[in-house]
C-alpha cells in the first residue's frame, strides 16, 4: 500500500519533534545529575576533552547511499567509551546533545535535521548510560584501573547505543522516503555491525591504554588509520556485491509483458540503484504510459549513445525549463533502443545536486537497455493479445459455427455460434470426439467423421446432425485442412441451413398445393365445357341449369384462391389498407355465422355477448377474418359436430371473439406455425381437407392491422380454440336485447 507523500510528511516532522523533545529533557537532566563542583581550570580541561572527542566521533569515516539520502558511518561508539571514561555519563550526555547541534549548524546541515541527529545521540546516549549502570553497578563513569564488569558494561553500552540510533534513523528515512523500514536497515547491515565492533574496540583500547601508560595514547591514531583502511575496504567490496545484486534482481523485475508492471518495476529498480525520486520513461510513439511531457528532455536523451547527466544550473534553454518544471536539480538520462531504432529515453530525477559516478553510469546503461527489451516485449505482447482478441471477437460474433479438429478426430476448438447450433458447451465439446460432438449423417449416408473432413474431397459436405437436445439440423459444412507443424487439422464452418431447407421444402409444398388445388376447380370445369359443347346437351335446360352452377361455383373457388395469392402481395409489400370505425361486433359475426349457415349445412352455435360490443375495426375486414375462421372449422370439424362462436366484452377493454371446432385441434409446437404463410398441418398429398395455407396468415395481418391479437389454443385430439381480440370503442351503450342464435339447428 502506497502512503501519501502529505501523510508521510507529516509523520516525520511529528517525529522529528518528539525527539526533539525527548532529547532536550535527557540533556537536561544530565546537567542536573552532573557533578555540582567549582569551576576550575581542571574541570574545563576535562569538559574541553569530552567535546573534542564528541566532535571527533561526528566525523563521516564512510558515506552509503541510502535511497536518495545518505548514511554516514562515524567514531560514535569509539567517542561514547572514551567520553565517558573522561568526564563521566553525565557530562558526556550534557555536553553531547549542543555540541553536535552547533557542530552541524556549522557544516550546513538543515536546523530539523541538525535537531534530529543531536536529539536522536542523546537519546541513544542515555540508554546506553542505563544499560552500563544496570551491568557494572556504576553510575558515574569509568573506574581507574577498569574492571571486568565495567569493561562489559561499556561494550553493552556501544551496542545499546548503536542499535537505538540506528533504529531512530531508520524510522526517519522509511518514512521520510516511503520505503519499508526493512529495506533500510538491511542496506549496509553486515558493514554497521563491522564498524561497531571496530569502534567498540578502539574505544576500549583508548581506556586501557590511557589507564595503563597515557603517552602510548600517540600509538592510537596509527591503529584508526588501520582500521579505516580496513572499513573502506569493506565498504567497496559490499558496494560492489550490492550493486549489481540488486542491478541483477532489478534487471529480472523488468520480465515482464504487462506494462504498468514494467513501469512499476522500473521505478522501484531506479530507487533502489540510484535513489531516484523521478523515474519516467520519455518515448516518442508505440506505448501510453501517462508519464511527463517533456519533449527536449526526449529528444536530448534519445540522440545520446550512452547515459548522461545533467544539471540545471549549467543546463540551458528548453531542457533547463523542462528540468525546473519537473522540480529537478539533477537528472541522468539514458537511450531506449528497441527494434532497430531509438524509442525515447530514461530520464532519473533527482530533487537535489545529486551526481552519478562513472560506475552508475554504467549501470544505468545496463538498466536501460533492460529496459528497452521489455518494452518492446510489451509491444510485442500486446500486438499478440490485440490479435488474439480480434480474433476472439470474429468467432464469438461469427453466425457460422467453427470448430477445428485434430488428426486424432478430437474436437480442438468451438466457438459460441456452435454452442447455438448443437446446444453443447464449449467445455462439453473440446477435447471430445467428433462423433461424440457432432453425430450427423451426410446426404450420401454415411456417417459424419473425422476421416470424411481429411478427405480429398471434403471441401463442401452437406447432412444432418442431431443436437443436444434430440432434434435434427441441417447443415453445409466447409472443410480446410491446415498444417501446423507436424500437425494437420481440420477448420470447419457450420452453417445451419435448416430454415433455408424449410423454406425451399414450403416452396415446394406451395407449388403441388396451388397445382392441387387449381386442378381441382379446373378438371370440372373443363369437363362441363366438353359436355356443354356436345350437340343436344343444351336443349335440356335442367342439365344446362346444373351445368352453369356448378361451373360458377368453380369459379368463385378460382376466385378465392387467386385473391388470397394477390392478398399475400400486397400485404408484404404493405399495398394493403385497414379502414377503422366504430362497429359493431356482434352484427358482424352474426353477419358471417348466416353465410356459413347458407353454404354448409353444419350447426353453428353463436352465444352473442351480453353487453354492447362496439369496437375500432374494419368491419369488412373483421367479417372476412370471422369467415376465415369459420371455413376452416367447418372443414375440419368431422360431420354432424357443431362449431361454437361467442363474442365478450372482456375487462381487458377488448372484444373478443372465439370460435370453436371439434377437430384434431393444433399441437402445441405447431401453435405458431400455421400462422405462416403456405403452413398446413400434414404432407400436403395426404391431407383430407383442401386449402392454401394462406388462410389463416391473412387473417393474422388483418388482425394486427386493426391492433388486435389472433391466437389458438386447446387440447390436441378435443379441436380447436382461435381467439381474436379487437379494443373496445368507448360509446354509450344502447338498449341491449341479445338473443342467442343457432344456425342451421335441427
Amino acid at each position: 500500500m502506497t502512503v501519501p507523500t502529505e501523510h508521510l510528511a507529516t509523520r516525520v516532522r511529528a517525529l522529528v519533534a518528539v525527539i526533539g523533545l525527548a532529547g532536550t529533557a535527557a540533556c537536561a537532566a544530565a546537567w542536573a545529575a552532573a557533578p555540582q563542583e567549582p569551576l576550575s581550570s581542571s574541570l574545563l580541561a576535562q569538559l574541553a576533552a569530552v567535546a573534542v572527542v564528541v566532535l571527533v566521533g561526528d566525523i563521516v569515516l564512510l558515506q552509503i547511499r541510502l535511497g536518495r539520502n545518505g548514511n554516514g558511518f562515524t567514531w560514535s561508539e569509539a567517542s561514547l567509551i572514551v567520553g565517558v571514561a573522561i568526564g563521566g555519563w553525565a557530562w558526556l550526555i550534557a555536553l553531547l546533545g549542543p555540541v553536535l547541534l552547533i557542530h552541524q549548524l556549522v557544516a550546513g546541515r538543515r536546523p530539523y535535521k541538525a535537531l534530529f541527529n543531536a536529539a536522536s545521540a542523546v537519546l541513544s546516549a542515555a540508554l546506553a548510560w542505563v544499560a552500563y549502570g544496570l551491568v557494572s553497578g556504576e553510575w558515574s563513569g569509568v573506574p581507574a584501573p577498569l574492571t571486568w564488569r565495567a569493561t562489559l558494561g561499556l561494550a553493552l553500552a556501544a551496542a545499546v547505543y548503536s542499535f537505538a540510533l540506528t533504529v531512530q534513523v531508520t524510522v526517519a528515512v522509511s518514512w521520510a522516503q516511503g520505503l519499508s523500514p526493512r529495506a533500510v536497515w538491511s542496506r549496509g547491515s553486515r558493514l554497521r555491525g563491522l564498524i561497531f565492533l571496530g569502534n567498540s574496540l578502539v574505544g576500549l583500547l583508548a581506556v586501557l591504554v590511557g589507564q595503563w601508560n597515557r603517552p602510548t595514547v600517540l600509538v592510537l591514531p596509527f591503529f584508526l588509520l588501520l582500521l579505516y583502511g580496513c572499513y573502506s575496504s569493506a565498504l567497496k567490496a559490499q558496494q560492489e556485491r550490492d550493486l549489481w545484486r540488486e542491478l541483477h534482481a532489478a534487471t529480472l523485475s523488468l520480465n515482464r509483458v504487462e506494462l504498468p508492471a514494467v513501469l512499476s518495476a522500473l521505478q522501484d529498480g531506479a530507487r533502489e540503484l540510484f535513489g531516484s525520486e523521478l523515474t519516467t520513461l520519455l518515448l516518442s510513439d508505440g506505448l501510453d504510459v501517462d508519464a511527463v511531457r517533456a519533449p527536449a528532455l526526449m529528444a536530448r536523451g534519445a540522440a545520446l549513445t550512452a547515459p548522461a547527466a545533467l544539471d540545471v544550473r549549467s543546463e540551458t534553454g528548453p531542457v533547463a525549463a523542462e528540468l525546473r518544471e519537473l522540480g529537478l536539480v539533477t537528472a541522468a538520462l539514458a537511450p531506449l533502443v528497441g527494434g532497430g531504432r531509438v524509442r525515447g529515453a530514461l530520464l532519473l530525477g533527482f530533487r537535489g545536486p545529486v551526481r552519478l559516478n562513472r560506475r552508475e553510469l554504467q549501470m544505468l546503461s545496463t538498466f536501460a537497455d533492460q529496459a528497452s527489451m521489455s518494452l518492446q516485449h510489451v509491444l510485442l505482447f500486446d500486438e499478440i493479445v490485440a490479435q488474439r482478441s480480434r480474433m476472439s471477437v470474429i468467432l464469438d460474433n461469427a453466425s457460422d459455427g467453427m470448430l477445428l479438429v485434430d488428426e486424432d478426430g478430437l474436437v480442438r476448438s468451438w466457438n459460441p455460434a456452435m454452442e447455438r447450433l448443437t446446444g453443447r458447451r464449449e467445455d462439453d465439446a473440446v477435447g471430445q470426439p467428433l462423433v461424440s460432438v457432432l453425430p450427423g449423417e451426410l446426404e450420401d449416408g454415411q456417417p459424419l467423421t473425422a476421416g470424411r473432413l481429411f478427405a480429398p474431397t471434403g471441401g463442401e459436405l452437406n447432412g444432418r446432425i442431431t443436437t443436444a437436445q434430440g432434434s435434427l439440423r441441417d447443415v453445409s459444412l466447409t472443410v480446410a485442412t491446415v498444417e501446423d507443424g507436424d500437425a494437420s487439422f481440420a477448420v470447419v464452418i457450420a452453417r445451419d441451413v435448416t430454415a433455408q431447407r424449410e423454406v425451399q421444402q414450403a416452396k415446394e409444398d406451395f407449388i403441388a398445393t396451388v397445382s392441387h388445388e387449381l386442378r381441382t376447380p379446373l378438371t370440372p370445369i373443363k369437363g362441363y365445357l366438353k359436355l356443354m359443347r356436345r350437340p343436344g346437351y343444351s336443349d335440356d335446360p335442367s342439365r344446362r341449369d346444373e351445368a352453369l352452377t356448378v361451373l360458377a361455383e368453380q369459379s368463385a373457388q378460382l376466385e378465392r384462391l387467386v385473391e388470397d395469392l394477390l392478398s399475400v402481395s400486397r400485404m408484404r409489400h404493405g399495398q394493403f389498407d385497414v379502414e377503422l370505425q366504430v362497429a359493431d361486433v356482434d352484427a358482424i359475426v352474426s353477419r358471417a355465422v348466416r353465410d356459413l349457415a347458407l353454404s354448409s349445412p353444419r350447426e353453428v352455435r353463436y352465444t352473442p355477448p351480453a353487453s354492447p360490443t362496439p369496437a375500432q375495426c374494419d368491419p369488412d375486414r373483421l367479417q372476412q377474418v370471422v369467415a376465415n375462421l369459420l371455413s376452416n372449422a367447418d372443414k375440419y370439424s368431422p360431420a354432424g359436430e357443431p362449431i361454437d362462436v361467442a363474442v365478450e366484452l372482456t375487462s381487458g377493454q377488448v372484444v373478443e371473439i372465439t370460435v370453436t371446432d371439434r377437430g384434431t385441434g393444433v399441437p402445441v409446437e405447431s401453435r405458431a406455425a400455421v400462422f405462416e404463410p403456405f403452413q398446413r398441418l400434414g404432407h400436403h398429398l395426404t391431407r383430407r381437407t383442401r386449402g392454401t395455407g394462406l388462410g389463416l396468415h391473412i387473417a393474422q395481418r388483418l388482425v394486427e392491422a386493426m391492433h388486435g391479437r389472433i391466437w389458438v389454443d386447446g387440447a390436441a385430439g378435443s379441436g380447436a380454440t382461435f381467439h381474436v381480440t379487437v379494443p373496445a370503442a368507448e360509446v354509450a351503450a344502447a338498449e341491449w336485447h341479445a338473443q342467442p342464435y343457432v344456425a342451421n339447428a335441427s
